[in-house]
């Protein structure tokens, strides 16, 4: 009897350790399988890291020739503008002197083209200052601001023909660009304002909100409006958009970039001729 229990507790301690070593096996196998995989992902991580220093050295190239053009573009806009200023000086002072009709519309030509280079120069130094990332921010009273901006254009075409109006909510100072959001009312202000019939009277609201976290600016118009088929292109470089536009097209391409700048967002709607741009930014006292 002891024997056959002998037997038996051999025989089933036999069983267990062949279990014992097939899971040895398998545990062998499985740390192999780790082991080879571990080499893989050691592979794939130095190849990440060798591309990410690749890319690393290519944005630092591109930061470098960003930061070049910026300057050849701020210095273009710069330089150009004083053989502008020298052509109108010339300009005025034939205005004192006898001259044929065809001299006079030679003038005027001249003057019209020196007029808009100089706009265009306007711009690009516009664009420099959007295109860097040169943002003061400091307490701005909204109100006056927009009193400002449209004190600015008051000699932009169409300006006696439309009542201009403005309306504030909420917190009365915002922390932002003073100067960029200038740039931005002025632009979508100015647009309202060239493009509408010239002998149609017509209005203009500017409608500003500010919370503790963002704050709202829309300028809302009754002018010609904006056609379904150019409105995924009005925000484009040097896009012109109207046979009415006198401009380089430049002037929503940078209000776009702008609200980039600071990190906020600016769409439009325009729908049974009332053409609303808005922008919405977060207000800088949070960045304190």
């Amino acid at each position: 009897m002891e024997n056959e229990e002998i037997k038996y507790l051999s025989s089933v301690l036999d069983m267990r350790t062949m279990a014992l070593m097939e899971r040895e096996s398998d545990l062998a196998d499985r740390l192999e399988e780790i082991a080879s995989q571990q080499e893989e992902l050691t592979a794939a991580i130095e190849e990440v890291v060798d591309k990410n220093k690749m890319l690393l050295k290519t944005l630092t190239s591109l930061e470098e020739r960003n930061q070049e053009l910026d300057q050849i573009l701020y210095r273009i806009s710069h330089d150009l503008r004083s053989p502008i200023t020298s052509i109108n000086g010339v300009l005025n002072v034939l205005e004192y002197e006898p001259r044929t009709d065809t001299q006079q519309i030679c003038i005027d030509h001249i003057r019209d083209k020196s007029s808009q280079m100089d706009e265009l120069l306007k711009s690009l130094s516009i664009l420099a200052k959007t295109n860097s990332n040169d943002v003061h921010y400091a307490d701005t009273p909204i109100e006056q601001l927009v009193r400002d901006c449209i004190s600015d254009l008051r000699f932009v075409p169409n300006f006696s023909a439309v009542v201009i109006r403005s309306e504030s909510v909420g917190n009365k100072m915002i922390f932002t660009d003073r100067l960029l959001i200038s740039i931005l009312i002025k632009v979508l202000l100015a647009n309202a304002l060239n493009f509408r019939a010239p002998s149609t009277d017509g209005f203009v609201l500017i409608k500003t909100k500010v919370e503790d976290s963002f704050f709202e600016i829309e300028i809302i118009d009754d002018g010609e409006g904006i056609s379904d088929l150019i409105k995924d292109q009005i925000f484009n470089m040097f896009y012109r958009g109207s046979e009415r536009s006198t401009g380089n097209g430049l002037g929503l391409y940078i209000a776009r970039k702008i609200s980039e700048q600071l990190k906020g967002i600016i769409h439009f709607t325009s729908t049974n001729g009332i053409t609303t741009f808005k922008l919405v930014a977060p207000n800088g006292n949070k960045l304190k």
